[in-house]
């Protein structure tokens, strides 16, 4: 009898032994978890920051199936033979176990989150600042180009302004492209967000400005290209109306000149107004 109730104290020991072990090993896992940083959006910390994460992750899991089983054993010896050291230990287990395996599941999830969001947003930000700067290298080069853009001939005191129908078309595309790049921004900003209910600090806060930059830069290209449509836009419209106009005055020349040659040998005509119809012959708009 006196051998049966000391293998069970023995047993208790034991058991007791093992919660103590378990549990000075989720004090140190819960120290090693409080010690890290906020999540950084710099791939490189980033990358350094899911390696630790994941590493105290793989360590509570392994533990998982030994802290159930402890736990499973302080109850059945409870129940067994009441002791309050037992509960203690016991209450204690439970106490930090539980907070320790939400929260590591918590940051490793947001850590392959943040992981995945960083490579997309870094992904779409560098697309779109490489589109943004090839377009307004080509916009500078069509605003530079003046014989292409639009050039100005003086021709008996009348301005005629030519326009490069393919820069018109060109302005046209670059447009539609970047209507859509700035459709992509909303894309950015809702990237941006998902990591600021994840994680903070100044890295975020860089990224951001980087986000806020492209932002800038994209709608003010926007409004360069519309600004320098219009005015390509306007100035076709002005040729043609110039064009129309000489086309006018060169009928009422030709008609003019046809009149005189019909009248040259009329009589009738008073002498001044003939040589005004004979000169006319001679005119041509160019």
């Amino acid at each position: 009898m006196k051998v049966a109730v000391t293998n069970t104290r023995d047993e208790e020991g034991q058991i007791v032994m093992e919660a103590e072990t378990a549990i000075k090993c989720i004090e140190d896992m819960q120290e090693q978890l409080s010690d890290l940083s906020p999540l950084s959006v710099i791939s490189t910390e980033l990358n350094e920051q899911r390696a630790t994460v994941e590493k105290i992750y793989s360590a509570v899991l392994n533990m998982e199936g030994d802290i159930t089983l402890l736990r499973a054993k302080l109850m059945d010896q409870m129940k067994k033979v009441p002791n309050s050291k037992q509960k203690a230990v016991l209450d204690n287990l439970s106490a930090l176990w539980n907070p320790l395996l939400e929260e590591i599941k918590r940051k490793h999830a947001n850590a392959e989150r943040a992981f995945d969001l960083v490579n997309q947003l870094e992904t779409s930000l560098k697309s779109l600042t490489m589109q943004v700067d090839e377009n307004r290298l080509k916009l500078n080069e069509i605003s530079r180009n003046k014989a292409s853009f639009i050039e100005f001939l003086q021709i008996f005191n009348i301005y005629q302004i030519r326009r490069s129908d393919n820069d018109i078309a060109n302005l046209i595309a670059m447009k539609q492209e970047v209507d859509k790049q700035e459709l992509e921004l909303s894309t950015l900003e809702t990237l941006l967000h998902k990591l600021e209910v994840i994680t903070t600090g100044p890295s975020l806060r860089k990224l951001g400005r980087e986000v806020e930059n492209a932002t800038g830069d994209l709608r003010a290209l926007l409004k360069d290209i519309k600004n320098i449509l219009q005015k390509a836009q306007t100035s076709k419209d002005v040729q043609k109306q110039f064009s129309r106009t000489k086309e006018e005055a060169q009928i009422l020349i030709d008609t003019a000149r046809e009149t005189a040659e019909s009248l040259k040998e009329n009589d009738g005509i008073p002498s001044i107004t003939k040589e005004v119809l004979l000169k006319s012959k001679h005119h041509k708009i160019t």
